[in-house]
C-alpha cells in the first residue's frame, strides 16, 4: 500500500525502477522463506451477493501467529462498519470475521496476518451486495473516446464500397434496358473513396505496430491487417475491367470489410451476420445513389413510359433488403450489451441509439416516396428527387456511425468492475499465465468468453493497461480478438472457443512502459478436475527428505539461474497449492512422456504449472507471480 501512495508522489521515471527493486528483494526472499500465501477468500473478490454473506472467511497456505490476525470492512465511501473480533480457525489456516447484516453497495476487506517466520502479509478485495441494479449504485461507461483517424478510413472504405457494390446492382437489375439515356452509378468514385479509405486504415495499422524490419509481417499477423490487405488488394483489382465484370472483385472487398469488425473477427454466426447486414445495407445505398443520380438527371420532357416499371424495380430492391438488414443489425447489437442500463449509459450505446433514429428517418422518407411520389409520374418527380437526395444523404450518415461502431470498442458498465474488479468465473474454466516484460498477464477460458488480467509487479492491477489479442485458431488460421475492459488491468471478450489448442500472443502495456508480451496456449474443451493426480504428487514428494531445484527466473528483472539443495518440508512451505485451495486444476496436453497439470490461487495470483512423471514425481515447475516467471527443474538425490 505504500508503493500504491508512492506512485503519486514520485516522478514516473523513477516508480518503474523503484519497482524493479522491490521485485527483485521479493524474488530473493521467496528462495529462503516461507510465507502465509492467501489461497483463497469467500466471498470472492469481485463477488456480488443479492443479500449480505453471514461472515468472510480467508483461507492461507499455512497457519499465521495467534493474535496477529485484522480484519476490517469498510464501503465505498470509506465508512468503517464495526465488526467483533476475527477469529482464527482450522489449526490457524483459516480466519473468519462474522458480518453484520449489510445495506446494498459495494465494500472493501482489509485483511493483516503474521506468518509463523514473522512475514507480514496484507491485501484487500471487495464484493457488491444488492440486486444487479442496486451494485453499483452509479453507472459508468468504459467507452474510451474513439479517435477519428480509423472512423475516417472505415467511412470512406464502406462509403465507397456501397457506392461500387449497389451502384453495379443496381445498373444491372434495375436500370437495364432502359429507353432514356441515364447517367452511371457511382461506381469508380465509389472504388476510389474504398481504396483511399483501406489505405489510410492499412498506415494507421503500420503505424500502430511501431517500427523494424518485420513490421509488414507484424501486421499481417493480425486480423485487422489481413482483411484490410485483402480489402485493398479486391478493390485495386475492381478498376481493371469495366461494367459487370467489377461485380465479383467488388463483392469479394466488401465481404472482407465485413469481417473486419468485433463481429466479423469471431467467425461463425456473428460473422455471417455482420456479412449480411453490411452486404444488405450496401446494396440499399449504393442504388439509392444510383436512383438519385437518375432522378437528379432526369427532366419532365424527357418522361418515358417504361421509367415507373423501371423505379418500381429500385422500389422492390430495396425492401428486399430491408429485412436482412434489420434483422441482422439487430441481432449483431443485441450481443454486444449485457444489461439495458449500457445502451443509454454508455456512449456506444447512446451511438447505436442515434444509428436506429437516423435508420428510422430513412424508412419514413421511403414510406413517404412510396405513398406521395409513387406510382412515378413526371408530376411528381420534384418531391421524388427531394425525397430521394434526403433519403441517400441520412443512409450515408448511418454508414459513417456504423463505422464509428466498428471502431468503438462494445459496452460495459465498470462503475461495480472497477471497484470489485471482474466478477467470479463460472463453470469450468482453463487458466492460463505468463510474463509481458514486467507486468503479468493471466488469462482464463470459459465458455464463450476469455478473461484477461494485468496485474503490475507490485500485484496490483495495472492502471490504464493497454491490451491487444492475436494468435492462431487450432486449423492454423490467424485470430485477432477485441477485449473490452471489465475494470482496471481487466479485460474481456466473447469468443466461441473451438476444439483443441488456440494459440494466443497478448501484448501488454501500460504508461510506466513495463509491458511486453505473452505467449499464452489455451486449449479447449477443459479437461476433467485433476485434484487427484496433483494429490498423488504431493503425497510422493512428502516422501522425500530432500531436493535439488534448478530454477530459472525468465521473467522480471532477475533473470539469473540458481541452483540449491532444500529441504521437502521448506518447499512444500513456499509453494501455496501445497495446503491446498487451488482451483481449477486442470491436465495440459504436450507433456509427452510427462504429465502437465496447472492450477490457479486466486488469493495471492499464483499460477503453476507441474510436469509429473509416471511414478508421480515432480520433474518440472513453472510458477507465474506478480513481476516473475519462474522454470524449475526437480532433482532427486537418489537419482544422483
Amino acid at each position: 500500500m505504500l508503493l500504491v501512495s508512492l506512485s503519486t508522489l514520485l516522478p514516473r521515471e523513477v516508480l518503474p525502477w523503484l519497482v524493479r527493486v522491490v521485485v527483485l528483494l521479493a524474488v530473493l526472499g521467496m528462495q529462503v522463506s516461507a510465507h502465509a500465501f492467501l489461497v483463497d477468500t469467500d466471498p470472492r473478490g469481485g463477488a456480488r451477493k443479492p443479500v449480505g454473506p453471514p461472515q468472510v472467511l480467508l483461507t492461507f497456505s499455512e497457519p499465521f501467529a495467534v493474535n496477529s490476525q485484522r480484519v476490517r470492512l469498510r464501503t465505498l465511501s470509506g465508512k468503517e462498519v464495526p465488526l467483533p473480533p476475527a477469529q482464527p480457525t482450522s489449526g490457524g489456516r483459516e480466519l473468519t470475521a462474522p458480518l453484520p447484516p449489510l445495506d446494498e453497495g459495494v465494500y472493501v476487506v482489509e485483511w493483516q496476518v503474521l506468518a509463523s517466520d514473522g512475514h507480514l502479509s496484507a491485501g484487500e478485495f471487495a464484493f457488491g451486495v444488492g440486486n444487479a441494479g442496486a451494485v453499483p449504485t452509479e453507472a459508468l461507461s468504459n467507452a474510451q473516446r474513439v479517435p477519428w483517424p480509423p472512423v475516417v478510413a472505415k467511412a470512406l472504405l464502406f462509403l465507397g464500397l456501397s457506392l461500387a457494390l449497389g451502384g453495379l446492382i443496381s445498373e444491372r437489375f434495375v436500370w437495364h434496358g432502359a429507353r432514356t439515356r441515364l447517367p452511371p452509378a457511382f461506381v469508380a468514385a465509389g472504388l476510389f473513396l474504398a481504396v483511399i479509405g483501406a489505405v489510410v486504415q492499412l498506415t494507421l495499422l503500420l503505424n500502430a505496430e511501431g517500427v523494424g524490419g518485420d513490421v509488414g509481417w507484424r501486421v499481417l499477423s493480425t486480423h485487422a491487417g489481413r482483411v484490410t490487405l485483402l480489402t485493398l488488394a479486391c478493390t485495386v483489382v475492381a478498376f481493371l475491367p469495366r461494367g459487370q465484370q467489377r461485380a465479383w472483385p467488388v463483392l469479394a472487398a466488401s465481404v472482407a470489410a465485413s469481417l473486419g469488425g468485433h463481429a466479423g473477427q469471431q467467425g461463425g454466426v456473428q460473422a455471417l451476420l455482420a456479412t449480411v447486414h453490411f452486404l444488405a445495407g450496401a446494396v440499399w445505398l449504393g442504388a439509392l445513389a444510383h436512383f438519385a443520380r437518375v432522378m437528379g438527371a432526369l427532366r419532365a420532357g424527357a418522361w418515358q413510359a417504361d421509367l415507373p416499371g423501371l423505379i418500381a424495380r429500385y422500389a422492390r430492391l430495396a425492401g428486399w433488403t430491408l429485412a436482412p438488414l434489420l434483422l441482422a443489425g439487430v441481432l449483431l447489437g443485441v450481443r454486444q450489451f449485457t444489461t439495458p442500463g449500457e445502451l443509454l449509459g454508455t456512449a456506444y450505446g447512446r451511438t447505436l441509439l442515434v444509428k436506429l433514429g437516423v435508420v428510422l428517418g430513412v424508412l419514413l422518407l421511403a414510406l413517404i416516396a412510396r405513398l406521395r411520389a409513387l406510382p412515378a409520374s413526371p408530376g411528381r418527380l420534384t418531391l421524388l428527387r427531394t425525397v430521394t437526395w434526403s433519403e441517400a444523404l441520412l443512409l450515408g450518415g448511418v454508414v459513417v456511425l456504423s463505422a464509428t461502431l466498428v471502431t468503438a470498442s462494445p459496452p460495459r458498465t465498470l462503475a461495480s468492475a472497477y471497484t470489485l474488479g471482474a466478477p467470479p468465473l463460472e463453470g469450468p474454466a482453463v487458466r492460463v499465465a505468463g510474463g509481458a516484460g514486467f507486468l503479468t498477464v493471466y488469462a482464463a477460458a470459459t465458455e464463450r468468453q476469455l478473461q484477461v488480467q494485468v496485474l503490475s509487479p507490485l500485484g496490483i492491477p495495472a492502471e490504464d493497461a493497454r491490451v491487444s489479442i492475436d494468435g492462431r485458431r487450432p486449423d492454423g488460421r490467424g485470430l485477432t480478438l477485441y477485449p473490452r475492459s471489465c475494470g482496471r488491468g481487466c479485460f474481456e471478450v466473447t469468443y466461441d472457443w473451438p476444439d483443441g489448442t488456440t494459440q494466443l500472443t497478448i501484448h501488454a502495456n501500460d504508461p510506466q512502459g513495463q509491458g511486453g508480451r505473452a505467449d499464452l496456449a489455451v486449449p479447449w474443451p477443459p479437461s476433467a478436475d485433476a485434484n487427484a493426480r496433483l494429490e498423488r504428487m504431493v503425497r510422493t514428494l512428502r516422501r522425500q527428505e530432500r531436493l535439488i531445484v534448478h530454477e530459472q527466473a525468465t521473467s522480471g528483472p532477475n533473470r539469473r539461474s540458481y541452483s540449491y539443495p532444500i529441504h521437502v518440508r521448506d518447499f512444500l512451505a513456499s509453494d501455496a497449492h501445497a495446503g491446498g485451495g487451488g482451483v481449477d486444476v486442470r491436465e495440459l496436453p504436450g507433456g509427452g512422456a510427462l504429465t502437465r497439470l496447472s492450477l490457479f490461487v486466486p488469493g495471492s495470483n499464483l499460477w503453476y504449472e507441474f510436469q509429473v512423471d509416471d511414478h508421480d514425481r515432480l520433474r518440472r515447475q513453472v510458477i507465474v507471480a506478480p513481476g516473475n516467471q519462474f522454470e524449475r527443474r526437480i532433482e532427486y538425490p537418489d537419482e544422483r
